[in-house]
């Protein structure tokens, strides 16, 4: 393959032009209208360059059974070795597309900002498109009919750069300067993020990728963030006890700040124990309404956890 200590073949035409800009369209320069756009490469996962660096260019592993009760010596002879010939699983292989690329992200941005007094409003619209990160599948998955389409192989996993995700947001904030002892921030994002199932996370429709689309599992749809900070008016240049001395010592110089938060939590894709084959996650069936607000009463209270959804709704496929 001509790959050398590699396992995929280098890619020469990662380029990645940027574009910005800022307009102020009134001559009071209280408004500023800004955006950009870029184009961005980002390495394969960790796991990805372990394969890479750590295995050699073709391997498989397969696990065989030893004699009932561990005798010594093992039940089988070195040159029995994947073969279907031994008690224990097929052998299963894991190999790398050698033109495989490096993953990109296109990101880019609009916002507008205006200024009134020490108050600062800006509104912003911010995406990202990612394409070719890491897809790890198998191949040969259990049918409907309980076979593998390769009955000899436990797995064949093939490690792709066909992994596509999309994010979207809406962010708001608002903004006080240092006036008069008061300042404070306050933003509010509003988003949306699908994927398909990152490396790690395998996958469900190993043979129809696009039946996996679906909300990614680290976006948090919504996020409120606020800060503050209140300085006492207590001492010397503030509106009481400004003589200095004793009580300026004591009283001044002192201010109150705050942290608040608020967010909608991550997603979690259900699963099951169904067999589907090494690296495919299992998908229960909906039979009816799954969120259920009464169930979150009491949550945190007298350790209770949950549930947090209608468990009699979701099933197993038979």
């Amino acid at each position: 393959l001509g790959l050398g200590r590699a396992m995929v073949k280098p890619d020469y035409t990662d380029w990645g032009p940027r574009l910005g800009f800022n307009w102020v369209p009134f001559k009071d320069s209280k408004t500023d209208i800004k955006g950009g756009f870029g184009l961005y490469f980002t390495q394969a996962n960790m796991n990805q360059y372990e394969v890479e660096v750590d295995t050699t260019q073709y391997y498989l592993v397969d696990a065989f059974s030893n004699s009932p009760g561990g005798t010594v010596p093992p039940s089988f002879n070195l040159n029995q070795l994947f073969t279907t010939s031994l008690p224990g699983s097929a052998p299963t292989v894991s190999f790398i597309n050698p033109n495989n690329r490096d993953p990109y992200v296109y990101e880019y941005n609009l916002a507008i900002d205006h200024t009134i007094g020490t108050w600062l409003f800006e509104v912003s619209y911010i995406g990202s498109n990612t394409h070719r990160f890491e897809v790890r599948s198998n191949l040969n998955p259990v049918l409907p009919d309980g076979k593998t389409i390769v009955p000899q192989w436990n797995a064949i996993q093939e490690n792709m750069d066909v992994g596509n995700s999309d994010y979207n947001a809406l962010f708001g904030r608002i903004q006080r300067q240092f006036h008069n002892g008061f300042s404070m921030t306050a933003a509010y994002t509003y988003s949306k993020c699908f994927s398909d199932p990152y490396q790690d996370s395998f996958d469900w429709h190993p043979l129809d990728l696009k039946l996996d689309w679906g909300h990614c599992d680290y976006s948090l749809d919504q996020n409120f963030t606020a800060n503050a900070v209140y300085q006492l008016p207590f001492g010397k240049g503030k509106r009481f006890m400004s003589s200095g001395g004793w009580s300026d010592a004591v009283l001044g110089g002192w201010e109150i700040s705050g942290i608040a938060s608020a967010l909608s939590g991550g997603w979690q894709t259900l699963g099951g124990n169904q067999n589907l084959g090494l690296f495919v996650n299992s998908l229960p069936n909906v039979t009816g309404p799954v969120n259920n607000t009464s169930l979150f009463s009491g949550i945190g209270k007298h350790h209770k956890l949950g549930p947090l959804f209608n468990t009699q709704n979701v099933h197993l496929e038979s």
